[in-house]
């Protein structure tokens, strides 16, 4: 509510002086740090299965969402699809896992206001 026109008078012996401005108030932009409301389980497959990892966060401004396979960063292939929607909900799924697949998975959220993590540990079983 201090956005306006402003008059500055100085007066002195020797006289006045009069300057107008105009005050324009920028918005402080909201932001909140991102925070898993859902965070990911743990999940345990046969080998050959589809699974997916899912989480939920929430933050302000929409957060840039990074998944990792122990320390090796998850890029989306053939097998390997992520998601991320409006609502907040983030998924990582694996088509047809394998054993290999088998490994502590982690996923971050990151935004100008700050990062936020969560992990779990897939399983994946031999069916023979």
């Amino acid at each position: 509510m201090d956005e306006g026109q402003y008059t500055i008078v100085a007066t002195n012996k020797a006289g006045s002086s009069t300057v107008n401005i105009q005050l324009h108030v920028a918005a402080r932009e909201f932001t909140t740090p991102p925070a898993f409301v859902q965070r990911l389980s743990a999940q345990c497959v046969a080998e050959g299965d589809p699974v997916r990892l899912e989480a939920r966060v929430v933050a302000t401004p929409r957060p840039i969402i990074t998944w990792k396979k122990g320390s090796d960063q998850i890029l989306h292939d053939h097998r390997t699809q992520l998601y991320q929607d409006d609502s907040g909900y983030v998924c990582l799924q694996i088509s047809n896992a394998s054993l290999q697949d088998a490994a502590w998975y982690s996923c971050s959220a990151t935004n100008k206001a700050g990062i936020s993590s969560c992990n779990c540990k897939l399983d994946v079983y031999s069916t023979e």
